[in-house]
């Protein structure tokens, strides 16, 4: 009898309990904190099928999850598409958004405010403004964000500064200046910074230097030496693109104490093989970009520590030589290797015989003939070929294409084997899967 009654009164109990429980931290979710909590409740709503009807109707691409919950939505309309855009808000569970084209403008964005779960959101080479920044800054989840191509301004980003959880940014082809940089140095969590062709100086750069940043893109900007500077000083740096940047053999000492640098890409830069010099102790790095470079082949031979390496762009570096060939075959792990009209010749191919590794090779506008073939064929892990614009004929072509059996794409654009017209009319017959490049228009 005693049992049945502590029994009953433990089963009467136990809601008010759970209640109370739920009452404690002003959210109704229980013990879990309120981000994870809420995120959990908003993920377990049904989309809104009127919505999707909709958003399908007026040419929005969605993707579904297991859930059979639409968690991405894409589209480029052309015309005013806010009307549809605001039904976006019946998707409770969209994680990623991207829309592109005239027809995205600042009216369909007041919709982001209200996505609780959105985390990519992508508005490049729309028509919006400042204002869809103050709707973004809503997005309390928001991690991703692409504004390239677009009218943002400085002023803009400051909606931007009270998210919590934003890693990357994209303000590629933007006028942001120096003084938006000033805001994104507000947002501790920015991770990946891309800024091509912002109008934006050393002194702005510097201003990012306490950020965790692992990736930045400066390309085409304003920068010189100092923002190396400032680069060195970012440990957590693996990937840097500074095209046409004007910096010099001076401001590469910066650069050698960022153990953790993966990525190197600085093509159209005037840097020597002094300077180049300061990159032998980066052993973390597994791709350098260094097109038009003024590197020589003593500045090759201070890479060959660089073991990591599998993709190296010597394009248009011409002050190599078949010399400087002897350093790259040190490079064991090349993947990519591109030689592009540079001085290279039928001697520094043979020197490259032993990157068996190799999938992507270019020698185009070279004065390579069929003298290297046998040395290119012994390449046997190649996709893809570039021998454009070489003295390669058709009988040297057919060569390689018969012996490389992992050949996908076959360069010939203006080379001697694109004149003959047998070899090109036995490649359509016998090697249809092979796509073949006969023109570079």
């Amino acid at each position: 009898m005693l049992k049945n009654l502590l029994l009953l009164t433990a089963c009467l109990l136990l809601p008010v309990l759970a209640g109370c429980s739920e009452e404690s931290d002003g959210t109704g979710t229980g013990g879990a904190g309120t981000e994870g909590g809420s995120s959990a409740a908003a993920a377990a709503e049904p989309d809104d099928p009127e919505a999707i009807a909709v958003l399908e109707a007026a040419g929005l691409q969605l993707v579904k999850d297991d859930s059979d919950r639409v968690v991405e939505v894409s589209a480029a309309p052309s015309a005013e598409a806010s009307e549809a855009l605001a039904s976006l808000k019946g998707l409770p569970s969209l994680k990623q958004l991207t829309l592109t084209g005239p027809g995205v403008s600042d009216a369909g964005l007041k919709v982001i405010a209200e996505l609780p779960n959105l985390q990519r959101l992508s508005l490049s080479e729309t028509v919006v403004t400042d204002t869809a920044l103050e709707y973004a800054g809503k997005a309390e989840q928001l991690q991703v964000i692409d504004l390239r191509r677009t009218g943002v301004s400085d002023e803009g980003l400051k909606s931007l500064t009270g998210l919590k959880k934003l890693r990357a940014i994209d303000l590629r082809n933007t006028n942001i200046t120096d003084a938006g940089l000033a805001e994104l140095a507000k947002i501790s969590t920015l991770q990946d910074v891309k800024l091509e062709r912002a109008k934006i100086t050393d002194e702005g750069v510097a201003l990012l230097q306490k950020l965790p940043l692992k990736a930045i893109n400066v390309t085409t900007t304003g920068i010189e030496n100092g923002s190396l500077e400032t680069f060195g000083k970012i440990k957590t740096l693996q990937s840097i693109e500074m095209d046409n940047a004007r910096i010099s053999d001076e401001g590469m000492p910066s650069l050698a104490s960022l153990s953790n640098l993966k990525r190197l890409r600085m093509r159209w830069a005037d840097i020597t093989g002094e300077g180049f010099k300061h990159l032998s102790g980066l052993t973390s790095l597994e791709r350098l970009e260094i097109r038009d470079s003024s590197i020589d082949d003593e500045g090759l031979a201070s890479l060959t520590g660089l073991q990591n390496l599998w993709l190296l762009d010597l394009t248009e570096c011409r002050l190599i030589s078949d010399e400087g060939m002897k350093s790259v075959t040190k490079l064991q792990n090349l993947k990519h290797l591109d030689l592009a009209e540079t001085r290279i010749s039928n001697d520094g191919i043979a020197h490259l015989a032993p990157l068996k590794n190799l999938e992507n090779f270019s020698v185009r506008s070279t004065s390579i003939d069929n003298e290297a073939v046998p040395t290119i064929s012994g390449f046997e892990e190649l996709t893809d070929l570039n021998i454009g614009g070489t003295l390669i004929d058709g009988e040297g072509a057919r060569k390689l294409v018969n012996a490389l059996k992992n050949l996908k794409v076959l360069n010939i654009a203006n080379s001697d084997a694109v004149r003959d017209y047998d070899f090109l009319d036995e490649l359509a017959e016998k090697h249809p899967e092979l796509k073949v490049i006969e023109s570079d228009l």
